[in-house]
């Protein structure tokens, strides 16, 4: 269990900057982008490497960083929903 909560201190600081772009072709090669990211969380994680709160969108727990990511997928990505 521990190195999957620092995985995802990890994968997400890596992902969180791919933008959506309204569910086009493209979303598979984030979505693999993604799991290759988690992937290479996880190694990092098993030797002891995770980012620290304040790096990127990391906060003090898994689920706060999670609620962020959530936020800034709700709140920031909203007009590229607008977008065509």
């Amino acid at each position: 269990m521990l190195y999957e909560r620092r995985s995802v201190r990890g994968g997400h600081n890596n992902v969180t900057r791919v933008t959506c772009d309204g569910a086009k072709s493209s979303c598979a090669a984030k979505i693999a982008s993604a799991v290759e990211c988690a992937l290479f969380a996880y190694e990092l994680a098993k030797e002891g490497h995770v980012f620290q709160p304040g790096e990127g969108m990391v906060k003090d727990t898994v689920e706060e960083t999670i609620k962020s990511i959530g936020r800034m997928g709700r709140v920031g990505m909203h007009e590229t929903d607008e977008a065509e």
